[in-house]
């Protein structure tokens, strides 16, 4: 788990790196949970960060509820929820192991899950989502299968004259499982550069690893898109690339 590095630990630099107009995330995680749960009035994402898209779903309507283990991406998310005013809550936790019921609806983006490097963390992580969600909800998984290196990806964001480039990439296999990847974020703070770094492995998330063994806690994978558009839906999700899985508590 991601608790503390340079990236994680400063959460403003890293909220305007990733703070591109979340309307089309948003409205796309509301759609899905109203088309497969149904009557959705609680919401959870794990691993919430800065609390970006934990708000914004908050103002379209249901209770949501966010989950981080790093202290400084918590306090930047329940501030955040005491300005916008949103039906929302904060809870500083560890995804692979919480204790909440009652919830109709749970999310994690932006491949949040491949921070679960082992088996046992995703499967203690599983058992927890699906103690949390009522029989009939959804978790709505967004993830990136099976990265190798030279994947790469760079961006830039600004914010009241702070502009900050992000340039993740993957380095090097560690093991069969993991996958050493690298995030840099390039920050142009009133003409003082600066960098911050955090490299780290992640899991390198496998297909079986969003159908077969969430089918172990209960979790049945009953649709699946490969972009924020859900009348996108696919039969069948590529061993490769970016997918985003919608498991079922039955």
């Amino acid at each position: 788990m991601r608790g503390h590095s340079e990236v994680y630990s400063h959460p403003l630099y890293y909220d305007v790196a990733f703070g591109w107009d979340p309307t089309l995330e948003v409205e796309f995680y509301l759609e899905v949970f109203e088309r497969h749960a149904g009557g959705v009035r609680t919401v959870l994402e794990l691993g919430c960060g800065t609390g970006r898209l934990l708000t914004e779903v908050a103002r379209g309507g249901p209770y949501s509820v966010g989950l981080d283990i790093n202290p400084e991406m918590a306090r930047f998310a329940a501030g955040r929820i005491r300005q916008s005013g949103a039906p929302a809550d904060v809870v500083r936790a560890d995804m692979t192991e919480f204790s909440l019921t009652g919830i109709d609806a749970a999310f994690s983006a932006v491949n949040t899950i491949s921070a679960l490097l082992t088996d046992e963390a995703l499967m203690s992580h599983y058992l927890s989502v699906s103690r949390a969600l009522r029989r009939g909800g959804v978790y709505v998984v967004d993830a990136s299968l099976n990265p190798s290196p030279g994947d790469r990806e760079e961006w830039e964001e600004e914010r009241d004259g702070l502009s900050v480039r992000a340039v993740w990439e993957v380095l090097d296999v560690v093991t069969e499982r993991q996958v050493l990847d690298r995030l840099k974020l390039v920050v142009n703070e009133r003409e003082r550069v600066f960098e911050l770094v955090d490299e780290s492995p992640s899991r390198r998330l496998s297909l079986g690893d969003l159908s077969e063994l969430p089918r172990r806690f209960g979790l049945e994978p009953v649709a699946w898109y490969l972009s924020f558009d859900p009348e996108a839906e696919v039969g069948a999700p590529p061993a490769r690339g970016r997918v985003i899985a919608v498991l079922k508590k039955v």
